[in-house]
């Protein structure tokens, strides 16, 4: 079972950012924790050949060796099949209390199996055999939750799995009480983050992204998202800070270069902006968007020191070679690039290109450019705002 999901799996509610699970280490069920021989006045089960052990506590020891060892949802069912049938005979206090634990552990854990099947079949294309993977999971998490309520990791579990199946409320209530039983494990503060951010809801979202950076500075991902959170909130100087923290920490990470680079060319700070898009395209010559970002400002700068016609042409030109297939960014870019280098009859072609993929919140903006060019025209202006602007190219 993943750990973390991330804001494009719960954009599409479909397949969560994989992470290692967890480790045998977490197992909270040693072996010299499985329960003892029957007592002496619990009373004896006769057979053929006379009284023999109660057979319950020996079941409930079988049902925690196979658990302890299985790695299938298979294993893990004949494992819960052993718990039930313990159940069925005489047990002391302790033993039932032991073999719910024991059961909603395996529950969990079955759960966690399941669900790792389901991401495989749904990345094999199966997604409706997903799905109902996906359902057999939250059950077992669910059963798990209620067998032992003072359990956090099925709550967990399920906060996931309801997330998976678009049920972000119920998610973000088990994430909370995850928090309230265990608020050190920083994937419940990050996962209930992500649906903060995907609901919109920046400034709780900002909030847990920060408790994951208190539980560890060194969380990128996290910083990543809270400097993304702090750009909706229009909070640029916390931005800036987290992404120069992932700099300082990451110096070869492209994509926070590029991130920088745009938040720099909002502020028009244009030398900063400039030489943080020459650091992403040296650190990652294929980062098409890198080349994008740089060629739109060296074409619409509003300071002509900044503007470079035929780098501004090449960069656009390379930004849509290195593209499966071309955006509307790519295409309104290019544009802006051949009307600032005089070619108006090719800016007029590439725009016209871009208003066919459009959606209809950009499409007012590139009918403007395109009277422009129209006009003879090039485009000039500052950024788009980042992360406020749809229009963004």
């Amino acid at each position: 079972m993943t750990t973390r999901m991330s804001l494009a799996a719960l954009a599409m509610v479909a397949v969560l950012g994989l992470l290692p699970g967890r480790s045998r280490a977490d197992d909270p069920w040693q072996p010299e924790q499985a329960p003892a021989a029957a007592s002496a006045n619990r009373p004896a089960v006769t057979g053929p050949a006379g009284p023999r052990p109660d057979p319950g506590p020996a079941l409930i020891r079988e049902a925690y060796r196979l658990g302890s060892a299985a790695t299938t949802v298979a294993q893990y069912s004949r494992a819960l099949q052993l718990c039930h049938q313990a159940q069925g005979y005489y047990l002391s206090a302790n033993h039932v209390q032991y073999v719910r634990q024991l059961a909603a552990w395996l529950h969990n854990r079955r759960g966690e199996a399941l669900s790792e099947e389901a991401l495989q079949l749904d990345d094999d294309g199966a997604g409706a055999e997903a799905q109902a993977l996906q359902a057999s999971a939250l059950a077992d998490f669910d059963t798990a939750a209620q067998l032992d309520p003072r359990a956090w990791r099925p709550l967990h579990n399920r906060g996931l799995s309801q997330a998976l199946a678009g049920q972000f409320e119920l998610a973000v209530r088990d994430f909370s009480r995850v928090i309230e039983r265990n608020p050190l494990y920083k994937n419940a503060w990050f996962n209930r983050a992500e649906i903060h951010f995907h609901q919109g809801r920046f400034q709780p979202a900002r909030e847990d992204y920060g408790q994951v950076l208190r539980l560890d500075p060194n969380d990128l991902p996290a910083r990543r998202q809270r400097a993304q959170a702090a750009l909706r909130l229009r909070q640029f100087d916390e931005a800036l800070a987290d992404y120069s923290e992932i700099v300082r920490l990451r110096p070869d990470d492209a994509q926070t270069y590029l991130d920088r680079a745009d938040l720099y060319a909002e502020f028009e700070r244009w030398d900063e902006a400039a030489r943080d898009y020459r650091v992403a395209i040296r650190l990652n010559p294929k980062l098409a968007r890198a080349y994008q970002r740089a060629a739109w400002m060296m074409a619409t700068c509003p300071d002509a020191g900044y503007r470079n016609a035929e780098l501004a042409l090449r960069a656009a030109e390379k930004a849509l070679a290195l593209e499966p297939q071309p955006t509307r960014a790519s295409l309104d870019t290019l544009a802006a690039a051949q009307a600032n280098a005089g070619k108006f009859p090719e800016a007029r072609r590439s725009i016209r290109q871009a208003l066919k993929i459009a959606g209809e919140e950009v499409r007012g903006e590139l009918q403007a450019r395109l009277a422009l060019y129209e006009k003879l025209e090039p485009y000039r202006g500052s950024q788009p705002s980042a992360r406020t602007a749809s229009s963004r190219p």
